[in-house]
């Protein structure tokens, strides 16, 4: 090429080189050629930049960034050149960057002898060198809709590559992508709808995404890329009928459907680079938004390249939602022939997608000069098509028909249907073909009728021996499916030794097959593993957590080899991340701590994960990072309400009280019936001081009202320690917008409520009816009355403070003591306690003044000591005691005597039955108070109140000390 440049005019420095660079570097996106124009396209674009044209030197960044064989240098340098010779087009930074977040999956395709320049190997930080490129291109060109889609381009592309290894951070990375081309169709970006359209489909939500390519085709001259979006995003919802007219449409339109020309959009190690273990729905190669229209993707060969062979493998996975199948499922949007007569035959319509079935399917794209290429062999869908319309089959295809008529049910969601036809397919097999009734147990299985799916494969397991006796693999499949089933279905007995005779039987399989052949016995020690797995799991939720640990050590040995890709559907972290509690419960917090870091490799933002991790760090003590692992948990699922309580315990223990109740309010707010965490909101309002008592008061009374447990519970901060079961199986689709806010939070029964503490004082007043009863307890009360009355130093405490301060501090330091009350909560009953009982003093007074009375009231020495040795026990309040200063009719007495009762049962019953109502502590801590008073002024010893009673006041007493006993005791 050197020798016929220097020959041409000019030595081809001319514009008409350029041009011809430019029409090179068109005939090498062009399919099928022989013709290395990619070369003879470089030495042209590579002579005619010499002189610093800004469009030859663009034209050679994207020629080296489509290479075959990826080789970073050389693009970093022209993306270099072409930024100093173009300083202001954001194109170089931008093709750099799609390069970059490109290459974050190609891997070189040959690193064979021969290869003269072998492609570079993936960088370990390709998706950070995409965003880091992508991001100073925004700050260069802050306006510019190429760095606003490009960085959100990154972002989906590692959605999408990591959707299945890493459900969680692939949400992120999608959630990331969606906000920024939110952003860039603020600015009406171009693609930026199509960028949504497809973020949306990854996070689940594909009616959305199909409103938004349905509103974007309206008016378009040339539609066809987005209805090949509107259709996987119709397909992906399960809306099949408006797919299949989608498709027709498409199909009708034909190549005039797509924009004209040869825009190129260059794909590092090429378009087709097979995903290995990692089932993409979208693929993360080629435009996403901004060129997205580009149905031209360039990926060319800058070196040659020896030959090479593929592989492929299958799909063992542990009950798939569905297996996958080229010719039925992986069918392109383009291919629109064949797409809506799958979608007709999933809308019920198969009698349509059989009409004029063509012998050959061809794409709708124009590539090239070529209108069209092949879409694959018709064959399979026009024979499910006639087994749902119950015409014939050839009897020696019916099982491979029957197979992919289920599986794309499935594949539908339609879980009944796909069972419907399983039944159809055993009643044409016979009884003793194995294959459907297995298939019906896995229907059986994601439907959640375990006991059903049990009996079906333990039948499969039957027949497949029956038709194969050496068909080991295959039995012990059906034979662990089974034992699965059993476990799901709280069979335990059943299933536990299942499981580990076929663990046995499988590690010996393994252990044979081992040195002879690589793939038997990986497919072995797949079945081995799974049950180890299952085996696993069960034993630690019964209790049997040494048992567990070995299960899953064992379990771990039976891992292939990371480089070693022959099984799929094995996720180690599963496992990892099981065991780690199982470690913590048995307080080995290294080993925890080895295997929740094992698990966060594999998905750093699994919130199950996370949250695991953040638990054993606070079970070690080590609070800034169960914060930082706490925080991560929220960011990667903002519904995670026990990673918010947690939180907020962690951020009070280091003092950060504001940011504290902000998290526990976060918490309750996700989950307003989290007792928890209102118990703990109550706490940490009440060591905020006197201002927050109301606060306090309010979310202990939630917390109570949630769940009674907590009533007696000391106030202190405190970690959610449950375990909660997600229910997630890492082996499937993570379900859209899944969060712990979805799970189910554990609350206690409710109360016996205020009706109990009527009946036993009624039933106390009923016992205290008998006067043979009642003149001994007088006559014992009135005796140790008059013992202590002649205590010399009780009979000079007549002050009234000393029985005000002996109630107060009766009350108040069982609270302090037993439930650790803080100082604001002690100091507000104390205040509480002492203003009932003031309340007693002045009513008395009142009733004296107005009978003409006058008396004075003080302390009576032998009750305080009866106060203060009681206390402990059973509180007695040794309120001041009323004496009038003559004698007084009995009528006046009875009056005087019965205010301070009545006055403190009134208060105790409307505090008590607003404690019953609404669950305030404060109002139950002091309606406790105020019967306990009322029914210790009630006892008919002189000079006591219920003395001057008779009868009567032991009868009310009984009724009151006993509704203040169950409501102390937490009954009521």
């Amino acid at each position: 090429m050197t020798r016929l440049l220097n020959e041409a005019p000019g030595r081809a420095y001319t514009a008409e080189a350029k041009q011809l660079g430019a029409a090179l570097l068109l005939m090498a996106a062009r399919p099928n050629s022989n013709l290395n124009f990619a070369a003879a396209a470089f030495a042209v674009l590579d002579r005619a930049r010499a002189d610093g044209d800004c469009p030859a030197q663009l034209n050679l960044l994207l020629l080296v960034a489509a290479d075959q064989e990826p080789r970073d240098k050389p693009v970093h340098a022209e993306s270099q050149r072409a930024e100093s010779v173009c300083p202001d087009d954001p194109t170089p930074l931008w093709l750099l960057g799609q390069y970059q977040s490109q290459r974050a999956r190609v891997h070189s395709l040959s690193n064979s002898t021969g290869d003269a320049v072998p492609g570079d190997s993936v960088p370990a930080a390709a998706q950070r060198q995409a965003l880091d490129t992508l991001e100073r291109l925004a700050q260069r060109f802050p306006d510019s809709a190429a760095a606003i889609t490009g960085v959100a381009d990154a972002h989906l592309r590692a959605g999408f590559r990591l959707a299945v290894s890493q459900p969680f951070t692939a949400r992120h990375e999608l959630q990331t992508a969606a906000a920024g081309y939110q952003q860039a169709r603020s600015i009406e970006a171009p693609g930026a709808a199509a960028g949504l359209a497809r973020a949306l489909i990854g996070l689940g939500e594909p009616g959305h995404a199909a409103e938004l390519a349905r509103e974007s085709i309206a008016g378009q001259r040339t539609p066809g890329p987005m209805l090949e979006l509107l259709i996987m995003a119709e397909e992906t919802a399960h809306q099949f009928g408006q797919a299949e007219a989608a498709g027709r449409q498409l199909a009708s339109r034909g190549p005039g459907a797509y924009p004209h020309g040869f825009p190129l959009f260059a794909v590092p190690g090429g378009a087709d680079e097979t995903p290995g273990d990692e089932d993409l729905k979208q693929d993360p190669m080629g435009p996403q938004s901004l060129g997205w229209e580009t149905y031209t993707t360039l990926s060319v060969y800058l070196q040659p390249l020896p030959g090479g062979a593929g592989a492929t493998v299958e799909d063992v996975s542990f009950i798939p939602l569905y297996r996958p199948d080229g010719g039925v499922l992986e069918i392109m949007a383009s291919c629109a022939e064949v797409s809506w007569r799958r979608n007709a035959i999933l809308a019920g319509h198969a009698r349509a997608a059989l009409t004029d079935f063509p012998d050959e399917f061809k794409s709708v794209r124009p590539i090239g000069d070529y209108e069209n290429t092949g879409c694959g062999a018709p064959g399979d869908i026009r024979e499910i098509a006639r087994l749902e319309e119950g015409l014939p089959v050839d009897r020696d295809s019916l099982d491979s028909v029957a197979e992919k008529r289920q599986n794309l049910w499935r594949w539908a969601g339609d879980l009944p249907r796909a069972e419907r036809t399983i039944q159809d397919w055993l009643k044409a097999a016979g009884a003793t073909t194995g294959s459907p009734m297995l298939r019906l147990g896995e229907v059986y299985f994601l439907q959640r009728r375990y006991d059903d799916a049990a009996a079906a494969f333990g039948a499969a397991a039957r027949r497949l021996r029956y038709a194969e006796e050496n068909n080991d693999l295959g039995v012990w499949q059906a034979q662990l499916d089974e034992g699965a089933s059993l476990i799901h279905a709280g069979r335990d007995t059943e299933g536990l030794p299942l499981l580990r005779t076929i663990a046995e039987r499988a590690e010996r399989g393994a252990a044979y097959w081992r040195r002879s052949n690589q793939d038997a016995a990986a497919q072995f020690a797949a079945i081995g593993y799974h049950a180890r797995a299952q085996l696993a799991d069960a034993e630690r939720e019964s209790g049997a957590v040494h048992a567990s640990v070995n299960d899953y050590e064992a379990a771990r040995e039976l891992l292939p080899p990371p480089s070693y890709r022959g099984v799929a559907g094995i996720r180690s972290e599963r496992i990892d991340a099981n065991q780690a509690l199982a470690e913590l419960q048995l307080g080995r917090l290294a080993r925890a701590r080895q295997r929740i870091e094992s698990a966060l490799r594999a998905d750093p933002m699994n919130p199950g994960f996370l949250m695991t991790a953040g638990f054993i760090a606070n079970r070690a003590g080590e609070t800034a990072t169960a914060v930082r692992h706490n925080a991560a948990t929220l960011m990667s699922d903002p519904g995670a309400f026990p990673a918010a309580n947690d939180l907020g315990v962690e951020l009070a223990k280091l003092g950060r009280r504001d940011d504290a109740v902000t998290s526990l309010r976060r918490a309750v707010g996700i989950r307003p019936d989290y007792a928890l965490a209102w118990f703990n909101l109550g706490v940490l309002y009440s060591q905020m001081g006197p201002r927050r008592v109301l606060e306090s008061q309010g979310a202990f009374a939630r917390a109570f009202a949630l769940d009674k447990e907590l009533v007696d519970r000391k106030p202190l901060l405190t970690i959610d320690a449950q375990i909660y079961r997600t229910g997630l199986d890492l082996s499937k689709p993570l379900p859209p917008r899944w969060s712990f806010s979805q799970l189910q939070v554990l609350s206690a029964a409710p109360s016996i409520g205020l009706l109990g503490a009527l009946l036993l004082g009624l039933g106390l007043a009923q016992t205290a009816g008998s006067s043979t009863q009642v003149s001994q307890a007088e006559g014992l009360l009135e005796s140790a009355g008059k013992r202590l009355g002649r205590l010399t130093l009780l009979n000079r405490l007549r002050n009234p403070l000393w029985a005000l301060a002996t109630t107060v501090l009766i009350f108040t330091l069982p609270a302090v003591i037993r439930l650790r009350a803080g100082a604001t909560e002690a100091v507000t009953l104390s205040v509480g306690v002492l203003s009932m009982a003031l309340l007693a003093m002045w009513a008395r007074r009142l009733v004296a003044r107005r009978v003409g009375v006058t008396t004075r009231q003080e302390s009576w020495g032998p009750g305080v000591a009866v106060g203060v040795a009681t206390a402990p026990l059973a509180p007695w309040a040794p309120l001041p005691v009323i004496r009038a200063n003559r004698d007084i009719s009995k009528d006046a007495s009875s009056r005087i005597h019965a205010t301070a009762p009545i006055a403190l049962a009134i208060v105790g019953i409307i505090l008590s039955v607003e404690s019953s109502a609404f669950e305030v502590p404060l109002s139950r801590s002091l309606g406790t108070a105020a019967l306990i008073m009322a029914a210790s002024t009630l006892l008919p010893v002189a000079p006591l109140d219920g003395a001057s009673l008779g009868k009567t006041g032991l009868v009310a007493g009984a009724g009151l000390v006993g509704a203040a006993v169950l409501i102390w005791l937490g009954v009521v």
